[in-house]
């Protein structure tokens, strides 16, 4: 059991190293198909590689200033739409506000014409009982 606990620890060091570093293993692989012959190897230039990293670093440099200075601008401006709109609401809320109209009601009368209190009617008609006539006579 300890040995293939230990052969999965192994497949999963390989698994890891395989994922972390995929051409490793093509330029392994290149020797095993061609074995005569011999890639030469290329020399490693470090003058050309700082002045390189220099000039990516200044570019890198004046490109995140660019930016932030767009970024600030576009702040300046919604903060000055937002005044702007501030200041136009801020003569509206000032501005008296008109007085309700008192509308007063309708009178029975229109009611009466245009069909109003029908619901009662009907109500009063279906609860009325019929009273005896007092005898006259």
């Amino acid at each position: 059991m300890d040995a293939a606990q230990s052969t999965k620890n192994l497949a999963q060091t390989f698994a890891k190293q395989i994922a972390s570093e995929p051409w490793e293993i093509l330029k392994q692989a290149e020797g095993q198909v061609f074995p005569g012959e011999e890639t030469p190897a290329e020399p490693e230039k470090p003058a050309e590689s700082i002045e390189n990293k220099k000039l990516l670093a200044a570019r890198d440099s004046t490109r995140s200033r660019r930016l932030l200075q767009a970024l600030e601008t576009e702040l300046k401006e919604i903060a000055r739409i937002r005044k702007e709109k501030e200041v136009k609401e801020v003569p509206d809320a000032k501005a008296p506000k008109p007085l309700p109209e008192i509308v007063s009601k309708p009178g029975r009368e229109f009611l009466r014409i245009f069909g109003g209190g029908k619901k009662a009617q009907m109500r009063r008609q279906q609860t009325q009982t019929e009273r005896p006539l007092p005898p006259s006579g």
